[in-house]
């Protein structure tokens, strides 16, 4: 153990200026690490929208490469060989790299995510096969909990190469209920069907309801009845529209029915009636 250290150590021409010389690079190095930790500090506090973990991320990472090469140094001053721990150095370096890239990436897109701010805690996301609330922004994913209780942790580089649905990004949603009647009646649309619409809870009053046909034959007419609603009361409103509609039609004594097609990005979670 002593001859492998009087080995990786030149100690023949070690003098006191050297332990010195040593010496003040450590306390240099320690006050680099104090003035590097504020220069970040001030520079993630001005990025908006970064969490106190990717801060945290950040700090730790310049702290401890400024306090390597300060060591790094000083152990030259004492007569330490440089290429073994250039060597050890660059093996460390390449294995961080490689097991790291995934962490960097999901990192850097992380920052990306909270500064410019797609998506926000408490929106609601469509992502490939999962819709859900988000419920977390971190450094390594963006955290969904989906409407039937499964909590998702979606990778943040996959959220920045994916494309992505923020389904209240905008404040309101619109849903689509399918209406088809016997011998409709020109009257019908305006005077029955969409006022009871309009009426039913939660339906927005601008954009007003409206009306589509899409099918028509010598039995039947097939209409899409269109409504806007808060982004996340979807399943609810749908629900409220569909009882509306059915009560408006059931003095009809011709053949109707309401139809409400399943849609996975648009449905909606409704809270439970209090026990």
């Amino acid at each position: 153990m002593v001859d492998a250290l009087a080995r990786f150590f030149s100690t023949d021409d070690l003098d006191g200026w050297d332990v010195l010389f040593a010496a003040l690079t450590l306390l240099g190095t320690w006050l680099a690490a104090r003035y590097a930790r504020r220069a970040v500090l001030a520079a993630t506090a001005r990025i908006k929208g970064l969490t106190p973990q990717v801060q945290d991320l950040v700090l730790g990472t310049v702290n401890y490469l400024v306090l390597l090469a300060g060591i790094g140094l000083a152990l030259t001053f004492l007569g330490a060989q440089t290429q073994p721990i250039l060597t050890v150095v660059v093996v460390v370096g390449i294995v961080v790299v490689l097991t790291m890239r995934g962490l960097a990436d999901n990192f850097g897109a992380g920052i990306l995510l909270q500064t410019r701010m797609p998506v926000k805690v408490g929106e609601e996301l469509v992502f490939g096969d999962w819709t859900g609330v988000v419920t977390a922004l971190n450094s390594r994913a963006v955290v969904l909990e989906t409407y039937d209780g499964v909590r998702v942790h979606v990778p943040n580089s996959a959220v920045i190469s994916e494309p992505l649905v923020n389904g209240t990004g905008i404040g309101a949603r619109r849903s689509v209920v399918e209406v088809r009647l016997a011998h409709l009646r020109d009257d019908e649309i305006d005077g029955v069907l969409l006022p009871a619409v309009s009426a039913a809870p939660g339906v927005h009053a601008a954009p007003a309801p409206d009306a589509l046909h899409v099918a028509a034959d010598s039995a039947r007419t097939t209409l899409l009845v269109r409504y806007w609603h808060g982004s996340l009361d979807g399943s609810g409103v749908t629900s409220a529209v569909v009882a509306a509609l059915g009560t408006a039609l059931r003095s009809r004594t011709a053949a109707w029915a309401v139809d409400a097609p399943p849609s996975r990005a648009a449905e909606r979670r409704v809270p439970s009636p209090p026990v």
